[in-house]
Parts: C-alpha cells; structure tokens; sequence
C-alpha cells in the first residue's frame, strides 16, 4: 500500500494531501480524542507538525507545493496513521498545551488537560487562586506538561512532579531540558503515599468553606446525562455527592463509578459523532421551499438529538431542513431550530418514496401545537 501511495504524483499541494488524508481517515473509521477531535482536525495536526509548520493556522500554507521528499515523508505518516491507529502525537512526537510543545511517545498518554488550559490562559480569575503559589505539586506527572506549565505561570513557584513510572519520567526529563526549567521544576519518583512530603505544607493552605466540583465532573455530565441508561442520573449523583465527601476520588480514574461514567460519555460522543458523519438529507423539490427543502431520518442511540442539531444548523445554515428520529425531531428554518416530538420508523416513508408521502409525514411531525423552540 505504502509503494501504491508513493505514486500519487497527483498529490501536490497542502490541500491535496490533507483531502486525501481525510479520506483515509474517515474511510479507515479512526478514534481521536487525542487533540483533536474529527479527522479534518486530525490530519491538519499531523501534516502541519510533520512539515514543522505552525499548527494554528492551516490557510496560509494550503496551496503550497511540496517537495518531493516532503510528499514522501507525508505518504509515509499519513500511512503510518491509518496502519498503526496510533495517535498523530505519538508519531510526530509532539503535543501542545496552549502555546507549549511538548516532547511525547508510547510512554507516556498524550497530554489532554482541562487544567492545563486554565493555567495558560490570560484572565486570572478563571484559576480562582487567593494568591500566586510559591510551590506547586503535579502527582502523575507523565510527561511533566502541567507541571511545566505551572512554572511558565508562576514564575516564582517552586514546582514538584511525581510519577511512579520511570519511563514517564525520562519523557519528563527531556521536556524540563527543552524548556530550560531544570532549575526550577524537580522531577521524583513516587506516589500518592509517598512523594515529595515536603513539596506542599497543608498547614498553610487557606482554608475554604466552599467546595469546588472538578471541570472534569461537569464535562462528564455534559455527556453522560445523554446516555440511554435510565439509572444514569443516579450514577452521576453518586459521583457527585463522592467527589465532594471522597477527596482522593478526584485522581482515581480507575474508580467503578468514574469508568461507568466515562464509558455512557463515550458512547454518548459515539453516537454523535455517528450521527453528524451518517445523517443524509433527501431534497425536495421547490414546491416546498416555505416549509423545507431537505429531510432525512436517523435513529440514535441516545439521547443526542438537541445537542448535536447545532452542528448541522450551523454546517447547512441555508438550507431548509429537517431530522426526523424515533425520540426526538428538529427543523431549521435558515433563522432558528425547532424541536418536534418523535416519529415511528415504521410510519415513516421509505428512502425512495413519493416527495408527497415525506411532506405529509413532515407535516404531522411538525404541527404547530407540538413544537418546541431551541
């Protein structure tokens, strides 16, 4: 396959190889989570940081034309991505928290960080601190990317990053070099039990009367309360009541409830993803312009429908259309979504059924005195 690619002298430009690297990508049904989050932004990333090209804007280098050892190098990872199903961190060795590269490979997870994201950020207020640390500890360091960070934000901290794995923590090493922060950031072997007993003095924390949830609960029950589970709202209230009376809860992602969690978001994302990468609309002839112009039917999972419809109210904005499903359907009209109860898939027309038969579906679906506005 590899000799077949090579020989695409068809694939000159940037946007050549990223079409095609799309194709790939979506044809071979790959997983991203990893930083990206679809397979445009997947294969911007690995192409960009192939070519050592900045990452965070794509249009400027489009049209240009590569070399033929870029082309080969380009048809090589592209390749190497779809084969391996590796994550295109892994095999650029690369990942970015805000501005900050960092150095990552097999050793270590590809930084994702709610944190991380917080910690560069400009406003302040977001990390809700009464005063700039002086000593910072990051426990699971991994490749040490917050607890780099952190010593970019806090200039005057002392930083401490602990891990129990010696691989992650030779990833860890390099990135402290890279960054020129071996003064400042100490790297230890450990764990929760016994790491660095002098990195943080409880003593001289301020007390607090309120309890803070983690960013990490409030994007899971984002998703996970879109699950089907009928017992998932008392999952994720259990959860919560543990995080705020179970502290160490909070870094245990291997807790029964926080997996159980974590895999209805999965699915929820699943499933969402399914739907904005399957859902085919049926035109209509302009006879029905005033109502709508496309149709088409799918069936969930899950509970998706109100959250995903933003996603196509925005990527077919003039266009009139509507998404009939079992639980739940939606109408955009070129201004505003509008929500209608579900439809049986057996009353609903086949694929190739008469144009008038889809409208007078529609038409029940979307009496006026069932509507709900977004």
């Amino acid at each position: 396959m590899v000799s077949e690619l090579a020989s695409l002298s068809e694939l000159v430009t940037i946007r050549d190889f990223l079409r095609f690297a799309v194709s790939r990508f979506r044809a071979a049904e790959l997983s991203y989570g990893h930083g990206t989050v679809t397979a445009l932004d997947d294969a911007a990333f690995l192409i960009l940081e192939t070519l050592h090209l900045p990452i965070d804007n794509l249009e400027p280098w489009l049209d240009a034309r590569l070399t033929r050892a870029e082309r080969t190098l380009l048809t090589g990872v592209i390749e190497d991505r779809v084969v391996t199903r590796k994550p295109s961190a892994y095999l650029t060795h690369s990942a970015y928290i805000g501005p900050h590269r960092f150095f990552v490979d097999g050793r270590v997870i590809v930084p994702r960080s709610f944190i991380g994201e917080l910690l560069c950020t400009d406003d302040g207020a977001a990390l809700d601190l009464a005063h700039e640390p002086e000593r910072v500890l990051d426990l699971c360091t991994g490749s040490a990317c917050l607890a780099i960070v952190a010593a970019h934000r806090f200039a005057q901290a002392h930083v401490v990053a602990v891990d129990v794995s010696r691989d992650a923590l030779e990833v860890a090493k390099e990135n402290v070099k890279r960054h020129g922060l071996a003064a400042r950031v100490q790297l230890q072997e450990g764990d929760l039990f016994a790491a660095a007993p002098s990195a943080v003095d409880a003593s001289s924390a301020p007390a607090s009367s309120r309890t803070n949830v983690p960013a990490f609960f409030v994007a899971l029950c984002e998703r996970a309360a879109l699950h089907a589970d009928p017992n998932r709202f008392g999952l994720l209230y259990r959860l919560l009541w543990r995080l705020v009376h179970e502290p160490a809860l909070r870094h245990d992602p291997l807790d029964a409830d926080r997996m159980q969690a974590e895999l209805m978001a999965r699915a929820v994302r699943r499933d969402m993803h399914k739907m904005t990468a399957f859902v085919r609309f049926r035109p209509l002839s302009t006879a029905a312009v005033t109502e709508v112009q496309h149709v088409a039917w799918f069936e969930p999972d899950h509970h998706i429908v109100e959250a995903t419809a933003p996603f196509f109210a925005r990527r077919f904005a003039q266009m009139r259309w509507a998404i009939l499903t079992p639980e739940r359907c939606v109408r955009w009209d070129g201004h505003a979504l509008t929500f209608g109860p579900g439809a049986n898939r057996e009353d609903a027309p086949p694929a190739d059924a008469a144009e008038q038969l889809w409208l007078t579906y529609y038409a029940s679906i979307f009496n006026p005195a069932r509507l709900k506005l977004a």
